[in-house]
């Protein structure tokens, strides 16, 4: 997933329980983590039919750190991105 407001961005890649992240794929995350006007986060769910979320990290600092463990965590995640990129200059 990507959102962008005010050129702010978030970015979300999915993965099922179990699933790893490839190689480029890391590097493509901590890189674009390390830009000052990206948030990266990496959840473990499903789209599939109806959302699941089970956990969310974000990755910051070549680290990822849990930001939640449901939904309504990361849909509160979301809201509070998107009122710190609303706030910013275009």
């Amino acid at each position: 997933m990507i959102f962008e407001r005010k050129g702010k961005f978030l970015v979300g890649e999915w993965k099922r329980p179990n699933e790893k992240i490839s190689k480029g794929q890391e590097i493509l995350l901590k890189s674009l983590a390390k830009q000052e006007n990206f948030v990266v986060l990496i959840v473990q769910g499903d789209t599939d039919g109806e959302m699941v979320v089970n956990k969310f990290w974000r990755v910051k600092n070549d680290k990822c750190n849990l930001q939640g463990e449901s939904a309504d965590d990361l849909k509160d995640f979301m809201n509070q991105w998107y009122e710190w990129a609303d706030d910013s200059e275009i």
